[in-house]
């Protein structure tokens, strides 16, 4: 007995499109939806304003001490800190994309 699934090249090409380094803005990765479900912010952008840090730039955000970014993320967020919350983003718009590919 032996069966023949088709489409299984199609399917192939569109993994490997996932699976090809894209970059992402923060405002994309941490959408109005994340940040509602899982902060106390409508917008990364609000949680910057509000950190009491100067972020107007990426090199700004770099300079920020990170124990105390991961301290202000565990005070206002659901998470513990600002590695947790990229990692639930990131997965949350790869789940997002995965639909899309999919449908």
């Amino acid at each position: 007995m032996s069966f023949e699934m088709k489409g299984l090249d199609d399917l192939k090409k569109k993994v490997q499109e996932l699976e090809k380094t894209e970059k992402v803005s923060f405002p994309e990765l941490f959408d109005q939806d994340f940040m509602r479900e899982n902060t106390t912010f409508a917008s990364i952008e609000e949680m910057f304003e509000k950190s009491g840090f100067k972020i107007d730039s990426p090199q700004d955000f770099e300079a920020v001490p990170s124990d105390s970014w991961d301290e202000y993320v565990r005070s206002n967020t659901e998470f513990d800190d600002w590695e947790q919350m990229q990692v639930a983003a990131a997965r949350r718009h790869f789940d997002r994309k995965v639909k899309d590919v999919f449908g």
